[in-house]
């Protein structure tokens, strides 16, 4: 038997709950269990950024039936269209991450499945300047 430990992505605002997910990244299907793989991020092409350009493309290949999710040093107010999520659509996601405040910041890219089950973490260490 499984156990599993619930991760919240964040409380954006009193009035917005972004929602919380189970933390491993395994789903249990009948006596297999398959891990929810990591989306792969393609813009930008490096994970670590050093820009002074304050709107950010974070985009890449994802499973169609999962939803990206940001997390991290980000909010939803900063992302085009106000969400950390976005549903895999033909194997595809894209957010716009805007900063204007020169600073480091960490941004986690995931997979999570309708169960809520999470993939591992793809970094982006973002330095705006």
């Amino acid at each position: 038997m499984k156990s599993s430990q619930v991760f919240c992505l964040g409380l954006v605002s009193a009035a917005l709950f972004v929602g919380c997910a189970k933390k491993s990244n395994e789903v249990e299907s009948g006596e297999a269990s398959t891990l929810i793989p990591a989306p792969v991020v393609t813009t930008p092409a490096s994970l670590t950024i050093n820009s002074a350009v304050n709107a950010q493309t974070i985009a890449g290949t994802c499973n169609d039936g999962y939803d990206v999710v940001l997390s991290g040093d980000v909010d939803a107010s900063e992302v085009t269209g106000g969400s950390l999520s976005v549903a895999c659509s033909g194997d595809a996601f894209s957010f716009v991450v805007t900063k204007t405040a020169a600073g480091s910041y960490l941004v986690y890219v995931r997979q999570v499945s309708a169960s809520g089950f999470l993939s591992d973490a793809v970094t982006i260490d973002w330095t705006h300047l």
